[in-house]
Formats: structure tokens, sequence, C-alpha cells
């Protein structure tokens, strides 16, 4: 009887180490996914304010060219 209670806790223990290790998996893969969504959005606000900024620096030409027009 003492083995067959042997088995079964170290088949129970076996199996919740496992379920551990499924759960940080999908964790590792939930956070890849956020940091991906992260650095992606990065980027689009960096593309965003070089339009920015090309924009202002169009409005400041135009503007010393309608100065020097005078």
């Amino acid at each position: 009887m003492k083995p067959l209670i042997t088995v079964i806790v170290t088949i129970s223990l076996a199996l919740a180490l496992a379920a551990c290790g499924l759960e940080s998996t999908g964790t590792a893969a939930v956070a890849g996914k956020t940091k991906a969504a992260e650095a992606k959005q990065a980027q689009q606000t960096v593309k965003d304010v070089k339009q920015r900024i090309e924009k202002s620096q169009q409005a400041v030409q135009e503007a010393q060219r309608k100065a020097d027009e005078k």
C-alpha cells in the first residue's frame, strides 16, 4: 500500500510542476506579445513625431519665405 501512495504522490507532484511550467510558458508568451505591441507603438510614435517636426519645419520655411517677400 505504501508504494502505491508514493507513486500517487510522485505523479501528483510531477503534474503540479508541469502545470507550473505551462503557466510560465504562457506568461512568457503573453509578455512577449505585449513587448512586441509596445515596440510597434513606439515606432509609430517616432514616425508621428518626425512627421510633426517636418510639418513644423515647412511652416517655418514658409513663414520665412513670406517675410522675405515683404
